[in-house]
């Protein structure tokens, strides 16, 4: 309702990267014995709540996404065969897209029956065209961009790290200037970035995977 009358095109429900929503889907977190053992009835309550806000507050246009992470480290963490099942269920509900939260779009499956097998073309063989899926890992050229939706089968591609390294990424790509994105940190030239003094100090720290131009 907030995000509705402060304007907002749409909301994204963020139940990937161990918020809360994700807990419940790991059995490595949710240990209930209650209603709520049940690993998809908690995602699948907030969404059909957000959407009841968006019928109440919003518009037909209103914008619902939903982020997951396809596979956790911990055991027994999300596998691909819980992700399978998320999906399935998710994407018959009548939200907009689903965001696929990983470090590199051509990740592959840790174990189970899908072990080997790239993450984001299985996702996009679940959702079989009821939505589009948003792609994200590790994006910071325009060919890279390109590779993710002609190649990796996503149909949209959502950029982080890149953006705070070159905010005028799209805009080059648009006006035919690709040779002019700045795709890797430059801790000698600060002018190159437009990022706060904390931001700067933790990109040049290495708080974060990035390209540099000193490595």
């Amino acid at each position: 309702r907030r995000a509705i009358e402060a304007g907002f095109d749409g909301v994204e429900i963020h139940g990937a990267n161990h918020y809360l929503i994700h807990q419940f889907v790991s059995p490595y977190y949710n240990r209930r014995n209650d209603v709520w053992a049940n690993q998809y009835k908690f995602p699948i309550a907030v969404i059909e709540e957000v959407l009841k806000a968006k019928e109440m507050y919003g518009n037909k246009d209103f914008i619902v996404g939903y982020r997951l992470s396809p596979e956790e480290a911990e055991s027994p963490g999300i596998t691909m065969e819980i992700t399978e099942e998320l999906v399935n269920k998710i994407s018959h509900m009548p939200i907009d897209y689903i965001h696929v939260s990983m470090m590199d779009t051509h990740a592959t499956t840790r174990e189970g029956k899908y072990a080997g097998q790239e993450r984001l073309p299985l996702i996009h063989k679940w959702i079989n065209g009821r939505m589009p899926l948003i792609g994200i890992g590790s994006i910071f050229t325009a060919d890279e961009a390109l590779d993710a939706v002609e190649n990796v089968g996503v149909d949209l591609v959502a950029i982080g790290r890149e953006l705070l390294l070159d905010y005028q990424f799209v805009e080059k790509i648009k006006d035919g200037r690709e040779d002019e994105i700045i795709n890797y940190f430059d801790p000698e030239r600060e002018d190159n970035h437009h990022l706060t003094p904390n931001l700067w100090h933790q990109f040049n720290e290495g708080f974060y995977p990035l390209p540099r131009k000193d490595k």
